[in-house]
């Protein structure tokens, strides 16, 4: 690949320049496109990667919520108290 940059410094530059837009989340609102809209092999992928995620068990992604997570800083815990000799 470094031959290729060498001979071709306008692909690496135009690497370099790709980046991302926005940091911006994505609105809730445009999370919930209507069935019409969605093409059909998008829809197959998407049964695909549901599938998968269901035989990994991976299928409930916020179950660290109900299992009690405290998404809290860990400021208030002192590590040395905690210690045990």
């Amino acid at each position: 690949m470094k031959s290729h940059f060498e001979e071709n410094p306008r692909d690496l530059d135009l690497l370099k320049h790709h980046k991302l837009l926005s940091n911006n989340e994505i609105s809730a609102h445009l999370c919930d496109v209507p069935e019409y809209l969605i093409y059909p092999k998008t829809k197959e992928g998407s049964n695909v990667v549901q599938l998968t995620r269901a035989a990994m068990g991976l299928d409930k992604p916020q179950r660290w919520k109900r299992q009690g997570f405290k998404g809290g800083s860990g400021k208030s815990r002192d590590p040395l108290k905690d210690f045990l000799c």
